[in-house]
Formats: structure tokens, C-alpha cells, sequence
């Protein structure tokens, strides 16, 4: 979590913009810039939350596809180029396609 505060650095900011903004707009002179730190605010927070998402999503991603190289080895059958996707420490093992049914051996 502390990656995102120090990176964006956005949830100090945006307590400060939306305090400010709340203070702003109490008062009658400066009620039309409080509304507009507000909603700057806001729209700052929303575009806070995609990123995390986004970067959350592909720590994910990565993570998932490093433990599967651990447990399955990936290879391609040598008639139609299908990826194809085998248990490791299986030892000689005859591999059908699913594509095409071509069969062909592979030490895992």
C-alpha cells in the first residue's frame, strides 16, 4: 500500500483539496472556487483509484503466469504452432493437440 501513497502521493493531496475546497466554499466570496477544488478533487480520486486497479491487475497477471511456469511447461505443437500447456516432471509423455490431433513425444 505504501507503493501507491509514495508513487501518487494522491490520498494527502486529495484530503487537502477537498478540506481546502470545504473551507472555500463556506464563505460567500469564494464559494464558486471551493466547488471547483471539490470536484477537481473528486475526479483526481476517481483517476487515483483506475491506476491502482490497472497496476493491481497486471501484478496480478504476472504473478499467475510466473507460478504457472512452475508447475506447466508451455510449448507449441510442431504441426499448427497451438500452444499447448503440460504438466512438468511427468517424464516422456505423448502429447495429442487439441487443435489439430496431431500427437508427438516430449520429455516435461
Amino acid at each position: 500500500m505504501n507503493y501507491y501513497r509514495n508513487v501518487f502521493n494522491n490520498d494527502k493531496t486529495i484530503r487537502f483539496l477537498l478540506i481546502f475546497g470545504l473551507v472555500l466554499s463556506i464563505s460567500k466570496g469564494t464559494r464558486v472556487l471551493g466547488l471547483a477544488l471539490i470536484i477537481y478533487a473528486v475526479g483526481r480520486r476517481g483517476t487515483y483509484i483506475n491506476i491502482k486497479s490497472e497496476i493491481e491487475q497486471t501484478i496480478r497477471r504476472i504473478k499467475n503466469k510466473l507460478g504457472e511456469r512452475k508447475n506447466f511447461l508451455i510449448t507449441r505443437c510442431p504441426n499448427c504452432s497451438q500452444k499447448v500447456r503440460l504438466p512438468r516432471r511427468k517424464g516422456n509423455i505423448l502429447v495429442t493437440c487439441p487443435r489439430c490431433g496431431y500427437k508427438f513425444k516430449l520429455k516435461t
